[in-house]
């Protein structure tokens, strides 16, 4: 049975999306729970007006954004 993209929200949509970007960015052929995990601490951490990105206390920021702090 397909998956109906249409039953899920937006950021589900995208936070499934960017898990799928992350498993290719490692040269990883199929998605696992890990990359979506990865794919929500992103989403949590948050871009400030000066391109640095904070996370909630005692979160360290995802290997994607480690470079970037």
């Amino acid at each position: 049975m397909p998956i109906r993209w249409d039953k899920f929200t937006v950021k589900a949509q995208e936070a499934i999306q960017r898990a799928n970007e992350l498993a290719s960015e490692h040269g990883n052929p199929e998605l696992a729970p890990l990359h979506l995990l990865a794919a929500l601490v992103e989403e949590m951490c948050i871009r400030d007006s000066d391109t640095i990105y904070s996370c909630p206390k005692n979160l360290p920021p995802p290997p994607s954004m480690r470079s970037l702090s």
